[in-house]
């Protein structure tokens, strides 16, 4: 008996699918480590805060659309500017939007933007989805933990996403937290300085 073709792209796309969830695992794995044996550094530049903002958002479209998921960007200055390392900013705002859209709901929204500041600037991003209890809020940014209960654990994952975040976050000498109530959504917040300090008046 043959399998119709319908019936074996939608298995080959589960396959696909599968792969690719067990290699971001696995990278996952690998930053964490890297990160905590202290084996990653900055690549530090300027960088135009609204063009790493729109590259963000632009990645996060086709999960956003798998979810009829609409990403809001308010207005930012193309002035707007901070040192950085590039890529790392861009994996730290992506991963808390990546987040954003899958704990939303169906046909939800979520939020991405900045709020400048004179020698720091807050980058946030909100959404509408299940919510964090309060007792748990902390317990998020620690590597292989994930709140437990029903409404959550059917997200998968390993728990490490948030750990990095914070990670990468602490490495620019900023913070991370977050504001959240049970079934009203969370909103991430992350600050960072505009210029990193300089390592010889540090030492």
């Amino acid at each position: 008996m043959s399998t119709p073709i319908d019936d074996m792209e939608t298995y080959l796309q589960i396959i696909v699918n599968q792969g690719r969830h067990l290699l971001e695992l696995v990278n996952d794995v690998l930053d964490l480590s890297s990160l905590t044996d202290g084996l990653i550094s900055l690549k530090l530049e300027e960088v135009p805060v609204k063009e790493a903002l729109s590259q963000v958002v632009s990645q996060a479209q086709y999960q956003a659309a798998q979810r009829a998921t609409l990403i809001t960007l308010p207005e930012v200055s193309p002035d707007l500017r901070l040192v950085v390392d590039r890529a790392r900013l861009i994996q730290i705002l992506g991963s808390l939007l990546m987040n954003a859209i899958k704990f939303s709901p169906q046909d939800g929204r979520v939020e991405i933007g900045v709020e400048p500041g004179p020698d720091k600037l807050i980058f946030w991003v909100k959404d509408r989805g299940i919510g964090i209890a309060r007792a748990d809020l902390q317990l998020i940014f620690d590597g292989f933990r994930q709140v437990e209960g029903g409404a959550t654990r059917k997200y998968g994952g390993m728990g490490l996403g948030l750990a990095i975040t914070r990670n990468l976050v602490e490495m620019h000498h900023g913070d991370i937290w977050v504001e959240s109530e049970p079934g009203q959504g969370s909103t991430f917040f992350v600050r960072l300085p505009r210029k990193q300090p300089d390592p010889q008046k540090e030492a």
